[in-house]
C-alpha cells in the first residue's frame, strides 16, 4: 500500500502536534513540582494539627463543665483544683500540652529547618499516641473500679481503642526520645553556649535575616535551594567564612542546573571552565561571565584554599611588643608581613561585609538567569 506525500505530511504534522502537546504537559508538571514537594513536606503537620484542635476542644469542654458545676453549687472550686492536680488523668493532658509547646518553641527557634522537622514531628506524634493510650488505660481501670465487668461493652470498647493506638504506634518511625540519647556535651553547657551564641545575638541575627533575599524570593530547584539556604543561614548565624565558601558551591550547582536545563547534558567541569562553557552556550552574558570569573579567582579559590594573604593583602595595626628578657613593653605599629596573624584578626570582620555583598550579588545573578514559576506555567499553557 503506497502512502501519498500529502498523507505523509499530515501524519508528520499530527505527530508534531502530539509532541508539542506532550512538551507542554511535561513543562506544566515540572512547574508544579515545587508545589507538590512543599505539600509532601507538610504531611507531618496533619496529625499535629488534629492533636492541637482536639486539645483546644477538650480544654473548652473541661472549662465550661467546671464553671457550670461551680455555678450550680455542685462542687467546691478549691476541692476541684486540688483533685485536678493529683489526678493521673490530668497528667496525660498536661503531657500532651507540653508536646504542643515543644512544637511552638521549635518554630520560634533557628534550628527549625526542613531537614529537622520530620524528626521532631515523628517524635511528638508518637509521644501523643503513647499519652492517649495511657489515658484510656486509666479510664479502663476506673471502669473496673466502679464495678464494670471485664467483658462489659464499655470496657471492650476502650480495649479496642488501646489496641488501635498500639497499631498506630508500631506504624510510626521509632525515634529515640531526646532524654535517652547519649551526648558528649552536658545539657547545661549546651544551653549556656546556645544562650551566648544565639539568644544574646538575637537582634543581630534578625537584622541579618532582613538584609538578604529569602528562599521564597528566588526560584531554585530543590538541591540548589538547600545549598542557598545553608549559605544564607550561616550568614544569619555569623558564620561568614562558611557562608562565602558555600556560596561558591551553590553558584557551581546553579550553573550546572542551568546548563542541563538548556542542553540536556550534565556538566562535569569545575567552576572556572564551567563559566566559560555557560558563556559559549548562551546561558550567561559577557558581563555575567566577567563577574563570575572574577568571583572564581578572587573569592572561590582564595577561600577554598585558605589564601588569607590574597584576601587581606596588607594590614597595619597598633600592637604592644614585649621584650620577654626584660619584661618591658612598648606600644608601636606592626604590619601583616611582620605579624601574619594580623590578617586573621582583620579577616573576621572583613568577611562579615564580604559575605553580605556576595549574597546580594549572587542572588541578583540567580534571579536574572532563572524563570519564575509563573513564567514556566505560562509557557506550559
Amino acid at each position: 500500500m503506497s502512502i501519498t506525500t500529502d498523507n505523509l505530511l499530515k501524519k508528520i504534522e499530527g505527530l508534531l502536534k502530539r509532541i508539542e502537546h506532550f512538551e507542554k504537559s511535561i513543562t506544566l508538571k515540572f512547574s508544579n513540582l515545587n508545589t507538590n514537594l512543599h505539600e509532601l513536606s507538610r504531611i507531618y503537620f496533619f496529625n499535629l494539627y488534629s492533636y492541637l484542635a482536639r486539645e483546644i476542644k477538650n480544654e473548652a469542654d473541661i472549662d465550661l463543665l467546671k464553671e457550670y458545676l461551680v455555678h450550680t453549687g455542685q462542687i467546691d472550686f478549691r476541692d476541684y483544683m486540688e483533685f485536678k492536680k493529683a489526678h493521673p488523668l490530668m497528667k496525660t493532658y498536661v503531657d500532651e500540652n507540653k508536646n504542643a509547646l515543644k512544637v511552638i518553641n521549635f518554630f520560634n527557634n533557628p534550628i527549625c529547618t526542613p531537614s529537622s522537622e520530620p524528626q521532631l514531628f515523628n517524635y511528638v506524634n508518637t509521644s501523643n499516641l503513647l499519652i492517649q493510650k495511657e489515658r484510656f488505660k486509666i479510664k479502663k481501670d476506673f471502669l473496673l473500679e466502679r464495678g464494670y465487668d471485664i467483658d462489659s461493652e464499655e470496657v471492650i470498647e476502650i480495649e479496642g481503642l488501646i489496641e488501635t493506638y498500639d497499631e498506630q504506634i508500631q506504624a510510626t518511625l521509632k525515634v529515640t526520645p531526646f532524654e535517652e540519647k547519649k551526648y558528649p556535651t552536658d545539657k547545661k553547657t549546651a544551653q549556656n553556649i546556645y544562650d551566648g551564641f544565639l539568644i544574646a545575638k538575637e537582634k543581630e541575627i534578625v537584622e541579618r535575616i532582613r538584609e538578604i533575599p529569602s528562599l521564597n524570593q528566588i526560584h531554585l530547584e530543590p538541591s540548589c535551594k538547600e545549598l542557598y539556604f545553608e549559605s544564607i543561614s550561616n550568614y544569619w548565624l555569623g558564620n561568614f567564612n562558611a557562608s562565602i565558601v558555600l556560596l561558591s558551591v551553590f553558584l557551581e550547582a546553579h550553573l550546572k542546573e542551568k546548563y542541563y536545563s538548556k542542553l540536556n547534558i550534565k556538566a562535569t567541569e569545575t567552576l572556572t571552565p564551567l563559566i566559560t562553557s555557560c558563556f559559549n552556550n548562551g546561558i550567561i552574558s559577557s558581563e555575567q561571565k566577567d563577574y563570575l570569573s572574577d568571583f572564581a579567582e578572587k573569592v572561590r579559590n582564595n577561600y577554598i584554599h585558605v589564601k588569607t594573604d590574597q584576601i587581606i593583602t596588607d594590614v597595619t595595626l597598633p600592637v604592644v611588643k614585649i621584650d620577654f628578657t626584660t619584661s618591658e613593653s612598648v606600644m608601636t605599629y606592626s604590619n601583616s608581613d611582620e605579624c601574619p596573624v594580623l590578617r586573621d584578626i582583620v579577616k573576621g570582620e572583613r568577611d562579615k561585609s564580604t559575605s553580605k555583598e556576595l549574597i546580594l550579588e549572587i542572588a541578583e545573578f540567580v534571579i536574572e538567569t532563572s524563570e519564575s514559576y509563573e513564567d514556566i506555567r505560562k509557557k506550559g499553557e
